[in-house]
């Protein structure tokens, strides 16, 4: 798999406003989407643009549903 353009391993936080850490610790509990390592770098991983703003997406649907007020019965 060729990766275009990935994010570096900062990228997810200037982008999400969340913090190193926390971005390992939810991708361990598979809540963020996963890294992919950076070619040519030894050490370097990344994400996927696509998959970030997936995620964010995701996140935001799920703001408003929880915000939505319930629908009335009658």
């Amino acid at each position: 798999m060729i990766i275009l353009s990935p994010l570096e391993v900062y990228g997810p936080n200037s982008v999400t406003g969340l913090r190193r850490t926390w971005v390992y610790t939810l991708m361990k509990a598979g809540q963020f989407p996963a890294s992919y390592r950076h070619p040519g770098s030894r050490r370097g991983i990344g994400w996927l643009k696509s998959d970030i703003d997936a995620w964010l997406a995701d996140r935001e649907k799920q703001k408003t549903a929880k915000k939505a007020p319930p629908a009335a019965e009658g």
